[in-house]
């Protein structure tokens, strides 16, 4: 299937897309070169919205960013979240612009209301072994500090639902206008 192309300058921190049922919001991430985060909400009127957050290549700095990063994930129902690195690995290449799955998870927790973090954006040099290792110490951790939290590495071929959500439909005219 061909893709569309359409390109649309916008300024990070605006709204691209909103109608009755739908919003498409940006956020700047932390990130050499800049970043952006995409959050899609569908509206049920009378009920709560559904929201996922797309948040790849950022990375944490323990200040500023980071408290506006909770702000922004607070109630999400996924998060797809960068997870390049595990922990060590993370303080080595401070600056490089990629986050670890343990803060991932505090950062969930502190944003409060967050249903599942998706870890996306794996190093391509860790091998599936080694990723299954520290997703199984990720989930651990999680279900220590927060056993309503629900963590999950992302994986070829993988599928996510909101239920009562987006059909797969509304999803793919959603991420069309994105790619667009």
């Amino acid at each position: 299937m061909k893709g569309l192309k359409k390109f649309t300058n916008f300024v990070p921190g605006s709204t691209i897309y909103n109608d009755s049922n739908l919003t498409i919001e940006t956020h700047n991430l932390n990130h050499p070169g800049g970043c952006v985060s995409y959050k899609i909400t569908e509206k049920y009127p009378g009920k709560k919205n559904k929201i996922v957050v797309f948040a790849t290549d950022f990375e944490p700095d323990g200040g500023t960013q980071d408290r506006e990063l909770i702000k922004w994930w607070k109630g999400a129902h996924i998060i797809i979240a960068d997870g390049q690195y595990d922990l060590p690995e993370s303080k080595e290449k401070k600056g490089w612009g990629h986050s670890n799955p343990f803060t991932n998870v505090d950062l969930a927790i502190k944003a409060g209301g967050v249903g599942e973090i998706i870890m996306t954006h794996h190093d391509p040099n860790s091998s599936d072994k080694y990723l299954n290792a520290l997703e199984d110490r990720v989930v651990k951790y999680a279900k220590k500090e927060d056993p309503n939290l629900k963590v999950s590495f992302a994986r070829e071929g993988k599928s996510f639902e909101l239920t009562d959500g987006l059909s797969r439909q509304e999803l793919q005219d959603a991420f069309k206008y994105l790619a667009a």
